[in-house]
């Protein structure tokens, strides 16, 4: 277990501490971290379409992101509106909701889950 608090503590420092730079793409690292037991996966392709190693396949237009993991069954997508993201993902198991602001110098969000 101490492991496991260590290597969460460091995370959420990590995150913290790089906030400030990038707050949107440290929110969507954060949930995909906490979310998954092995979050590498190497990306290729062209344009706005990338497959993934670990199943994964995305597409971004302008400020959002849709994708979908054909190991896993997930559809998952993200958006950015000036200073709050704004996530989904659902499979058979549930669906998740989330979001997550940064307003001077702090940041909060929140998630749902069924």
């Amino acid at each position: 277990m101490k492991i496991k608090k260590k290597a969460l503590t460091a995370i959420a420092g990590a995150a913290l501490l790089a906030s400030a730079v990038t707050p949107t793409l440290i929110a969507s690292t954060a949930l995909v971290t906490f979310g998954t037991t092995n979050a590498e996966a190497a990306c290729y392709g062209s344009g706005t379409f990338k497959t993934c190693t670990d199943g994964s396949s995305y597409s971004t237009y302008g400020n959002s992101t849709y994708g979908y993991n054909s190991n896993t069954g997930q559809t998952w997508g993200s958006s950015t509106y000036g200073n709050t993201s704004y996530g989904y993902s659902y499979g058979s198991g549930g669906s998740t909701n989330w979001s997550y602001g940064y307003y001077g110098g702090y940041g909060s969000g929140y998630s749902y889950s069924n």
